[in-house]
């Protein structure tokens, strides 16, 4: 059964939309809306006035990945000093975030749709023709790689010597760390047949693994066994067509303490208690993109580019930044107190986590579709042409 693929879209233009239509194990055969340009980004916002607003300053910048294709989940990953980045053309480096310098590069000739993360001291990412790949991160050498059922969107994750993927057919596959082979996989009973071509990671919290899938639903399993512990409906399909039907958890879900956040497209942000999967609250809110939270809330920046910032507690809203919808925001981070997010037409923006108040913004040129990677007093930027730029924050921040 043929499978519609919803890539680049946008609730407030249609012309937007990028449809592809995908078999498995095949590639995408039809795109008819290749070629429309995006919506003009909006002119820039007033700042706050008399705040104490965060001096940002650009640390370096380096350009050795290749341009990007729009909306995958290619990302840096930061561990401890070193940042690891991919691009589609097949390129893996690794860079000093001190200074930018290259420690390493491979060049594979893969298609990279997804990653880089490190998980069990492998670095691993995954191609457009579903395959799951283990590097080295010290010498980027090839350690193993593994077929998995189609197409990985979001980056693999993992704990306890197993790695985990999502595919877009809706399966869970947990592999052996050590070399790829098969432990268990979970298949959906049902896909829906349009989604969003975005999908989002597994979730490790001690033996469970939480996995939002595009029916809406947020499961857990048993890290060992596969086996299913609970499972929350996040939000049902409602709506006559499959566009407006679509409710796909398409962003990672996150933890904080024993409480997991989930949001999806077309739907609601829930709280639900990890080990029982009982809802604590839930509130109408719609996103795609990666959500943040700090120790009081959860940040999300929802389908028409609003900024919110909501109660971890109550659910309720705390704020909402609506000056930025026009300059179409990507996911929120957070760094030293504030909420930081990037933007299409090259800036990041420093938004108050108090209150909303827009802070102070940097020009980074490029355009920016995946939230900024936050690390100890800094932010990290992959822009669509490939360049990545490493954002320090000095004394005069919020936190």
């Amino acid at each position: 059964m043929m499978k519609a693929i919803l890539k680049g879209f946008s609730v407030v233009a249609v012309s937007s939309l990028l449809l592809q239509t995908v078999g498995c194990g095949q590639s995408p055969v039809r795109n008819p809306f290749a070629g429309r340009q995006e919506p003009k980004v909006g002119a820039l916002p007033e700042l706050s006035q008399a705040r104490m607003a965060p001096e940002a300053s650009i640390a370096w910048t380096n350009t050795s990945l290749s341009k990007q294709e729009y909306f995958t989940k290619l990302r840096p990953f930061i561990s401890e000093q070193t940042l690891y980045g991919a691009d589609h053309s097949g390129k893996v480096v690794a860079l000093d975030i001190q200074n930018g310098k290259k420690l390493w590069s491979v060049n594979t000739g893969r298609k990279w749709i997804a990653g880089p993360t490190l998980c069990n001291n492998q670095l691993l990412l995954t191609t457009k023709d579903a395959m799951v790949v283990a590097l080295d991160p010290n010498s980027g050498h090839t350690l193993w790689e593994t077929k998995v059922s189609s197409e990985v969107l979001a980056p693999p994750s993992g704990g306890k010597d197993i790695v985990l993927v999502h595919a877009i057919d809706g399966s869970v596959t947990a592999l052996e760390a050590k070399a790829g082979k098969s432990l268990w996989r979970v298949d959906q009973s049902s896909v829906p047949s349009l989604t969003l071509r975005y999908s989002s990671s597994p979730v490790v919290n001690g033996n469970t693994v939480l996995v939002g899938f595009a029916t809406g639903k947020l499961q857990a399993f048993d890290i060992n066994s596969g086996l299913m512990e609970w499972e929350r409906s996040i939000t049902q399909p409602r709506g006559r067509s499959e566009l407006q039907r679509m409710v796909d958890i398409s962003a990672d879900p996150i933890i904080v303490g024993n409480t997991a956040f989930a949001i999806n497209y077309q739907g609601k942000l829930a709280a639900v208690n990890v080990q029982s999967g009982n809802l604590l609250w839930e509130r109408e809110l719609s996103s795609y993109q990666n959500i943040a939270a700090d120790q009081h809330y959860v940040y999300v920046t929802d389908t028409s580019h609003n900024l919110w910032a909501i109660e971890q507690e109550t659910g309720k809203t705390s704020w909402k930044q609506d000056a930025l919808h026009d300059r179409y925001i990507t996911g929120p981070a957070v760094v030293k107190g504030n909420v930081v997010v990037a933007d299409r037409g090259g800036y990041l923006h420093f938004v108050d986590s108090r209150d909303g108040h827009l802070l102070n913004r940097l020009n980074v040129k490029g355009k920016y579709y995946q939230e900024p990677v936050s690390h100890a007093n800094g932010v990290w930027v992959h822009a669509q042409n490939g360049k990545i730029a490493a954002v320090q924050l000095k004394d005069g921040s919020t936190g």
